[in-house]
């Protein structure tokens, strides 16, 4: 790739070299509007479409850990300046090389990071899942009690709780993070939360708030329940990434446990 040195006035073209065609390409700058502090560098041509635009961003945009295997994440209300982006056209009329693009971004699904506390067990569980934007909040309640259920029957702890044990809270942080790293530090807030009947995901979580707290906890009056056919291997079905155990200690000071276990990090999504 070198750079087409323009005359005074014109636009700036970067030329490449791409399966022995030479291709003239521009480079257009893109910020999410939630994160100013991030830049993106967008390779493309004149030629292409303001949906492809839409697309590439969502591209560059998953190499932040915050939208990582996110399906169909792309940009939207793209601006150029004070110009808002239409959806349809080619970028030769309303964008250059230079430019500097912002936009808002939007995707089927979306990472929910979990902390969920099992005094009954005496351990902590922290793992983030992936779910649909239209997953009805009933579905996400239930799945969040299996993969809690699935751990328990992995170290045969001889319970098996269900949705009526489970508690929520909203969690909130100071700014956003792209990253677990950029968390860090960050001042974090709760609140209890309580879905309404036949609400949706989308309702109540997106990528500036997307933490939840949960106690799962049987009183020592109610019914035991024994682990129905759980089989560990199906914890490999859910679309988890960072799981960690904890012991807890105290419900405010968690101890981190020696032994962490380690589950696959499957792709697939089990809510439509």
């Amino acid at each position: 790739m070198f750079r087409n040195d323009q005359s005074k006035g014109e636009e700036e073209e970067y030329v490449y070299l791409e399966a022995g065609q030479v291709q003239r390409k521009i480079e257009v700058t893109v910020t999410w509007n939630s994160a100013p502090h991030k830049k993106l560098l967008v390779t493309l041509q004149k030629s292409d479409t303001i949906s492809y635009l839409e697309s590439r961003v969502g591209e560059c945009m998953e190499k932040f850990e915050l939208f990582e295997g996110l399906t169909d994440l792309r940009a939207v209300r793209l601006f150029n300046g004070k110009q808002l982006l239409p959806r349809k056209g080619v970028l030769e009329s309303m964008v250059k090389s230079g430019d500097h693009l912002w936009c808002d971004l939007a995707s089927r699904d979306l990472w929910i990071d979990v902390h969920m506390d099992l005094p009954n067990a005496s351990l902590s569980l922290f793992f983030e899942v992936r779910v649909y934007n239209q997953c009805f909040c009933s579905a996400l309640q239930q799945m969040l009690v299996e993969i809690a259920n699935l751990y328990l029957a992995r170290i045969s702890y001889p319970l098996e709780f269900t949705s009526s044990d489970l508690s929520l809270e909203r969690r909130e942080v100071a700014r956003v993070a792209l990253s677990r790293k950029d968390s860090l530090g960050c001042e974090e807030t709760t609140a209890p939360l309580q879905f309404q009947t036949g609400e949706k995901v989308e309702n109540y979580f997106n990528f500036l708030s997307r933490m939840v707290r949960c106690r799962l906890h049987r009183s020592e009056n109610a019914p035991s329940t024994a682990p129905q056919g759980l089989s560990v291997e199906h914890l490999g079905e859910y679309p988890i990434r960072h799981l960690r155990v904890e012991t807890l200690k105290e419900e405010t000071e968690p101890q981190e446990q020696e032994l962490a276990v380690a589950i696959p990090e499957e792709r697939c999504c089990v809510l439509s």
